[in-house]
């Protein structure tokens, strides 16, 4: 190599900060280098001094790395960081207000737990943030099968809980399994995606089944899981059939996948209310005061909650303390409501719309494919549990037992809503890097 063009990327180079992409940029650089010098040539110009013109016009090396350097460098979304930490803030305030006014010892034996859990689930978000995500798409088939696995082993020995099958217990740890299993297999089916699926029908009908074999064995032990699961999974097959990746007809399976999803979805609605208890869950939905002592006992107390909170002021909290049962689980919102009043209730949705909104914004930014699906299946994921949580709370939605992420008691849904955060913040930190980092194969 020329030693003035040597010299000139050593000087360019040591002012980026990524080492990863060096090669890439130097490969770049070489190439302008030698388009110019080859035009020098053409004039007449010998190929030393068409060297030495060539980096003159390049500019300064200094300034040409600092340049490079801020093009390429990591970048944190402050914004919905800071969201999160309000949003998170405030849960743990509703548990310290609780503590504060109760002398229940388990209350404190929780709260305490509860810092734990997030204590767990920062450790979880700091590992997901500076880990290489491409990893996964490399190891999804078995990230995926994994995931089958458990869901499995749950079939046959998990612990049943109020007739359902959902925790596995390993030593004294309890892990809640479709809380745990739902993300995995989001983030193992975007893999299958990028990696397995081509323009050829073929592809996508075996996608379908390996999409629907998860959707099965949740159904018949807890139905909003399967739900939830089924609608990420039709966003992200969406998603990337609209994708610049995509090269097949769009509109035909388009047509293809809602008139299955449509008639699936039929089936899956008779099927759900073939249980009398779950068709009796939207009778009280609709009419919670025909069965006041029964099924409608918890939607008319968390009625009487939101009637009984003011703007300011723990007006609600003896309703809430008194008559909610389990109240920091799927009813977060109105011990929030019932503590601290309707104006700190509507500061959290507000932080938690925009905090929703900003995260969609991001996932668009994203140049690289996988990451950009990775997001967009997180973001859908959030979107849907914050949401339908909180029409659940304020009487909009039947009960189901969709948990508030980051505010609600538990262990595994705090943890892997921590690790999903680092996940999409790692994606976004990396934008500007990863399409020049060649140093996993996907």
């Amino acid at each position: 190599m020329n030693l003035a063009v040597a010299n000139y990327l050593k000087n360019v180079l040591s002012k980026v900060k990524c080492k990863k992409i060096h090669s890439a940029l130097e490969e770049e650089l070489i190439d302008h280098i030698e388009c110019i010098k080859e035009s020098y040539i053409e004039e007449g110009m010998d190929e030393t001094l068409a060297y030495k013109k060539a980096v003159e016009q390049m500019g300064c090396a200094a300034e040409v790395g600092k340049d490079l350097n801020k093009a390429h460098a990591y970048h944190m979304e402050w914004s919905v960081l800071a969201l999160l930490i309000g949003i998170v803030t405030i849960g743990v305030g509703a548990f310290v207000y609780w503590n504060i006014q109760t002398t229940q010892g388990e209350i404190a034996y929780y709260f305490g737990r509860q810092v734990v859990f997030i204590g767990l689930g920062i450790l979880g978000f700091i590992s997901a943030y500076f880990f290489d995500y491409r990893y996964l798409k490399k190891w999804s088939v078995w990230i995926y099968g994994i995931a089958l696995l458990l869901l499995v082993y749950n079939k046959f020995f998990g612990i049943d809980v109020n007739g359902s099958r959902s925790w596995i217990r390993i030593g004294s740890l309890s892990i809640g399994v479709y809380t745990m299993v739902v993300p995995t297999l989001i983030v193992g089916y975007i893999g299958l995606i990028k990696c397995f699926a081509k323009e050829r029908s073929k592809d996508y009908f075996v996608l379908g089944i390996v999409g629907i074999l998860p959707i099965i064995l949740i159904m018949d032990e807890q139905f909003r899981s399967a739900f939830l699961l089924g609608i990420i999974f039709l966003l992200i097959v969406t998603s990337h059939i609209l994708s610049k990746d995509f090269d097949g007809n769009r509109k035909q399976f388009l047509t293809i996948l809602y008139s299955l999803t449509g008639g699936v979805g039929i089936f899956g609605a008779f099927w759900y209310l073939q249980a009398p208890y779950r068709k009796a869950r939207i009778d009280v939905f609709l009419s919670p005061e025909q069965d006041p002592v029964g099924m409608g006992y918890i939607p008319m107390q968390l009625k009487n909650v939101r009637e009984q909170a003011s703007l300011l002021g723990d007006s609600g909290f003896q309703v809430v303390s008194a008559n909610v049962p389990d109240p920091f689980g799927d009813y977060m919102l109105t011990v929030i409501i019932g503590c601290f009043g309707w104006f700190i209730a509507a500061i959290l949705i507000i932080m938690v719309a925009m905090m929703i909104i900003r995260m969609y914004k991001v996932a668009w930014k994203i140049q690289d494919s996988y990451g950009k699906l990775l997001c967009i299946g997180i973001v859908s994921l959030f979107t849907i549990q914050f949401f339908y949580n909180i029409g659940m709370n304020l009487g909009y939605l039947p009960l189901i037992g969709i948990s508030l992420p980051f505010v609600s008691y538990g262990g595994t849904g705090m943890v892997m809503n921590f690790v999903l955060m680092g996940l999409f913040l790692n994606i976004y930190r990396k934008k500007d890097v990863v399409l020049l980092d060649n140093s996993v194969v996907g």
